[in-house]
């Protein structure tokens, strides 16, 4: 479930909202922080 939502946050901002609508926003801010942090490292 993770790895679907991380991948999910990877493509267009118009799938992330619609991705958004649907988690709790706790949840998606870490997923989000999460994500970046990986990509940055």
């Amino acid at each position: 479930m993770e790895i679907e939502l991380t991948a999910i946050l990877n493509l267009k901002p118009e799938t992330t909202k619609q991705l958004h609508a649907r988690i709790p926003e706790g949840v998606y801010k870490k997923l989000k922080v999460k994500c970046v942090s990986e990509d940055t490292s």
